[in-house]
């Protein structure tokens, strides 16, 4: 019978590669191969593509990322002018971009990474090549912002611009229906912050940026949000008060058809939930290589709903009262 163990070996000798090839490969029931893959997703010892190979995402093993790029050819043509001038370019400035190609950029999550700049408390977005080393991000986005400051007459100061993976990847159209169901599937997106300091460049281990867990009672909302997901079978692992009676943080895990899955959840307490809203929680849960549970007894403001189909797609609004 097909296990965990054979279907991993496969994918890294053979990736990427979409399930129908592991099943044939394999001779396994093609539920199975689903139920392991995800799970291998879900444990980070696989990748999934955001991009589809004739509908269907690839598995890939990390030490294939450069592979990835059959899926060139998949692309919609404005997404594929995105691809190659961010392949040549390595680093590109979102602000600087026309609408059509902010979109493609958002769009293309498997090559463009988003990288936040942090420039004299003002948070600007950056776009890396998903190959590009992240140590020498930082050199690049210097040149660019020194460039820019020239040509408006401002002066920035000399400073390093060490880079901090905020991890694997950010940034959602429609309206969605209220409801409670937690979806399964999620991509692995990269997301990674840049902040200006006068420190050499260095990465941060995610491991450095753990959740604490907060043993309290005061706290109304918590107390609210612990008794909504016990009701719904969701159990939480972690939690860290980040406004008291209005924002937690919270890893949280639950039962589904392929096994555990855990979320990272961003519960807030707020009548109207904008895009930076959910950008931020973004950027957290992927730092922390978790797929991204909105939590909230508000609503979703009319410009952020459209955006969860397209710069937000992948992330999942839970609404309770």
């Amino acid at each position: 019978m097909v296990d965990a163990d054979s279907v991993l070996d496969f994918v890294k000798k053979s990736g990427p590669v979409i399930p129908r090839y592991v099943v044939k490969e394999l001779g396994a029931d093609t539920f199975i191969v689903g139920a392991i893959l995800s799970t291998l997703v879900n444990e980070n010892k696989l990748k999934l593509t955001n991009t589809k190979f004739g509908g269907t995402p690839m598995y890939y093993a990390q030490s294939q990322e450069e592979k990835i790029q059959v899926l060139y050819k998949f692309l919609h043509e404005k997404e594929k002018k995105a691809f190659d001038m961010l392949k040549e370019k390595k680093i590109i400035r979102d602000g600087g971009l026309s609408p059509v190609f902010r979109v493609a950029l958002r769009n293309i999550k498997d090559f463009a990474r988003p990288l936040e700049v942090n420039i004299k408390g003002e948070k600007e977005l950056f776009w890396k090549w998903y190959m590009l080393p992240t140590n020498e991000a930082g050199p690049i986005i210097k040149k660019l912002i020194s460039t820019t400051s020239i040509s408006t007459g401002n002066k920035e100061e000399n400073k390093e611009i060490p880079v901090k993976p905020i991890q694997e990847e950010k940034i959602k159209k429609e309206p969605i229906e209220e409801k409670k169901e937690i979806p399964i599937e999620r991509k692995e997106q990269i997301k990674e912050s840049v902040e200006i300091e006068k420190e050499e460049p260095k990465e941060v281990k995610e491991e450095q940026k753990t959740i604490k867990k907060i043993e309290t009672t005061e706290d109304e909302f918590l107390i609210k949000i612990r008794n909504e997901f016990n009701n719904n079978k969701i159990e939480i692992i972690e939690e860290e008060i980040i406004k008291k009676n209005s924002e937690i943080d919270i890893i949280i895990s639950f039962d589904s058809p392929v096994g555990k899955l855990k979320f990272f959840c961003k519960a807030r307490k707020k009548k109207k939930i904008n895009d930076k809203d959910i950008s931020s929680a973004m950027i957290t849960a992927n730092n922390k290589k978790l797929p991204l549970l909105f939590a909230t007894t508000g609503d979703l403001a009319k410009k952020t709903i459209k955006m969860l189909e397209n710069e937000f797609k992948g992330t999942y609004v839970y609404y309770f009262k």
